[in-house]
This record gives C-alpha cells, structure tokens and sequence, in this order.
C-alpha cells in the first residue's frame, strides 16, 4: 500500500532568512555600535557545534532557547551535519529460540562512523519495563530520531542527541499486543509522521474449499500522528485514514521522504504479498 505522493521531488532546504534582534544579544559596551546580528550567531557560528554544546547554550536565555529549539534552526542543523560527517546507527537484536520469549526489554543503540573507527561506540542502553519489544519489530531511524515500537500499544521515540524519551499518546484500540508502525519525514509539510497499523477485530471462517481447517479475517484500521511542525493544533493527535485493504505484515515498512511502503497479505490462507 502507498501513503503519501511521490508524484512530486522534496524541496531543497533553504537557509533560514535573518532574525531580528533580540535585546538579550545587544551590545554590552555603551554608545558602541559594532555588534554581531542574530543570524550570524546562530545560523553560520553555532549551528556548526555538535548538539552537546546546543544544549547548554538554551540556558543562556529565553531567545536563545526559542531559537536552537525552532524547526528552521534544527532542520539547518541536521543539513550541516549530513554534508560534513556520516555516522551509522546500529541497534542490535538477540533472537530468542524460546517463543515464550518473544520480546526483550534490554535496548542497546551504537554509532559507528565509517572511516574513522574500527568499532561501535555504544550510545546508552534502556531497560523498557514493564513494556517489551517484540523480537521481530525493528526500532526505526529517521534524523537522530529513534521510533520504538513496544507491546501493548506502547511506542517511544528517543533523540539520539540529548537521550530524551517521549511516549507517544494512545492510538487506537487493538485486539493484538503488537502493531505495525512507519516513521518518516515529510518534506513538503516540514513535520514527522508516525503511521499506525492496528486490529480492530478478527473472526475464524471454515474453509470448504477441500483443503479443510480454518482461515481468519481481519478488520484493520490505520492512522498517522504528526510532530514537529509549527502548528500545535494537529501536533501529537493521532487521525484517521482510509481503512488498508488487507492485513500488514509484520514486516519493516519502507520509509522514503513523503511516502510509506507497507507489506501486506491479500490472502491470509495462501499467503500472498502484496506492496
């Protein structure tokens, strides 16, 4: 199935236009008139500090804080760091031969920078309890941004950066532990977008077609929730889209800019896959 369009190529980021002065950055020396602007501070000095350095700098004062935490600084950011170094994000999975131990509560994430280590550098580890992570769910990357799909309905998302996790709100009811979850970034809105699979209901049908036993159906629903934006109104409120025809597997979707790729199944008796 296919969320989003594609028709249309992302749009190039752009540099944020200059800020007005702020009176905490005026200048300190009376009746001087040499000062740096707003823009050059922070849109060619610190968005060239790693993330570290960021975080201490929104206690200098409320403008500052505004300022490093707004989207067009961010997004800046995040752009610089992509042309200057490539880090890889590794988040290892020990498979349980035991299906009684169908989930784990131990999350170690590593980075690995290609070129310039021979190992991994472990970020942090987090134990999720009472709340596992299925075996065979895989958390999601987009930005610095790890998406965390737990049982019972419960998904995280952690920034890499400063180690903060946020829960993500309820979605809908489902009649199973796991859910299907997409994570990406859309360029055209400027936001983050959580999609969600989930089971409203499911029945047993006799098959008599010769083969005998029995073969479920399903009643599926999906929703997108949004964060990330300027706008607070829609902003972390999962919604409703159109019902997906068939169940999704328990596959990890396909992420591109703007558009989702799901595996699902249009036969659950024979199996048949469908994009």
């Amino acid at each position: 199935m296919l969320t989003g369009n594609n028709d249309m190529k992302p749009p190039i980021p752009k540099r944020p236009r200059r800020m007005a002065m702020s009176p905490e950055s005026a200048p300190l020396a009376s009746g001087s008139s040499s000062f740096i602007p707003d823009d050059i501070i922070f849109f060619q000095i610190l968005v060239l500090l790693p993330v570290k350095s960021l975080v201490r700098f929104q206690t200098v004062c409320k403008s500052w804080r505004t300022t490093l935490t707004s989207i067009s600084f961010v997004r800046w950011h995040l752009e610089l760091s992509k042309r200057t170094r490539s880090t890889m994000v590794l988040v290892p999975r020990k498979y349980q031969e035991d299906r009684r131990k169908a989930c784990s509560r131990l999350l170690s994430i590593f980075s690995f920078q290609p070129g310039e280590s021979k190992c991994a550098e472990l970020i942090f580890r987090k134990e999720f309890h009472p709340y596992g992570i299925p075996v065979f769910s895989i958390p999601l990357h987009c930005d610095g941004l790890i998406l965390i799909p737990c049982i019972m309905g419960k998904i995280f998302i952690c920034n890499l950066a400063t180690r903060e996790f946020v829960e993500l709100p309820p979605g809908s009811p489902s009649v199973l532990f796991e859910h299907r979850v997409a994570f990406g970034f859309d360029p055209w809105s400027g936001t983050y977008k959580v999609a969600r699979h989930f089971i409203r209901s499911y029945r047993d049908t006799l098959q008599i077609d010769g083969e005998g036993g029995t073969t479920r159906e399903y009643s599926s629903g999906h929703e997108i929730l949004t964060f990330g934006g300027d706008s607070k109104e829609e902003a972390w409120v999962w919604k409703a889209t159109v019902d997906p025809p068939y169940p999704i597997k328990a596959r990890t979707p396909i992420c591109l800019p703007g558009v989702f790729f799901w595996s699902a199944l249009k036969s659950m008796a024979h199996g048949k896959v469908i994009i």
